[in-house]
């Protein structure tokens, strides 16, 4: 009875979605014939609106879900173990949705940032996204350090600041083999923090360098090795720049990455 239900409210949602995607369809058929730079702004601004599309269709579902979730004790395991599976697959759909339009704010004008800035003290932002990652690389049998400096705040979004630090760990443990070693380190240079993430893991060619921060960019040993779709460095780019800092990248093929970003102080 409660995936019965489910699968009718899918359903109906389902086809919005892919009528919004149809719709899209026929501006992407017409890019071909205009130039690329034109093209790739109006696919951009075609992304914002499918994402803000699917933010209410997607708020819409996850409510459902939870609704049932209420009456899953009296489903068969079965059922319980479907519903969270949906529950799973509509929560990285929802964060997948929430990075694009990230990316789009950052560089489309006719949206404002919407960032709900606060004062951040960085050693309780990241002391939680710490241990989470400190776990993870524990399992994955990968040693992992963290450096901290109490006292160092910055005004900014906790959400999207979360989100950049957690993107550059899960992009180090991602391309970090088995005993290998991630280190995160804080440190003070004049009115600027600098947060910095490295690791020993496979490294990026220099002539890569310039193209890791761009759209659904990933490089073939990095598509051979892990599945993603290049959006977690381009996201990082964009919250740092949100934030009016600065992001770069050392990396070494075979050695390791290095990314440093710098946050202005209060």
């Amino acid at each position: 009875m409660i995936l019965a239900r489910l699968r009718l409210w899918l359903g109906c949602q389902g086809i919005a979605i892919l009528f919004i995607f149809s719709i899209s369809g026929v501006h992407l058929s017409q890019w071909n014939s205009q130039p690329l730079q034109q093209s790739f702004r109006q696919l951009k601004q075609t992304v914002t609106n499918i994402s803000h599309y699917l933010r209410h269709p997607l708020t819409r579902i996850t409510l459902a879900i939870a609704l049932l979730a209420g009456e899953a004790e009296s489903a068969i395991p079965l059922d319980r173990q479907k519903l969270t599976i949906v529950a799973n697959a509509t929560d990285e759909l929802e964060h997948l949705v929430e990075d694009l339009l990230i990316l789009t704010r950052s560089e489309v004008a006719l949206l404002p940032t919407e960032l709900e800035t606060v004062n951040i003290r960085l050693e309780e932002l990241l002391l939680p996204i710490l241990e989470q990652f400190d776990a993870r690389a524990t399992s994955q049998g990968i040693a992992f350090q963290a450096q901290l400096l109490p006292g160092l705040s910055v005004r900014g979004d906790p959400i999207h600041l979360s989100r950049l630090f957690s993107n550059l760990l899960e992009n180090a443990i991602a391309y970090t083999e088995k005993g290998g070693s991630i280190s995160l380190a804080v440190r003070k240079s004049k009115r600027k923090a600098i947060v910095s993430v490295e690791d020993t893991g496979i490294g990026i060619p220099p002539e890569h360098h310039a193209s890791i921060f761009q759209w659904f960019w990933r490089s073939e040993q990095a598509q051979q090795q892990q599945k993603g779709l290049g959006l977690g460095l381009a996201i990082a780019q964009a919250i740092v720049k949100q934030h009016g800092g600065e992001i770069a990248v050392k990396s070494q093929v075979n050695v390791g990455s290095c990314f440093q970003v710098i946050l202005p102080l209060l």
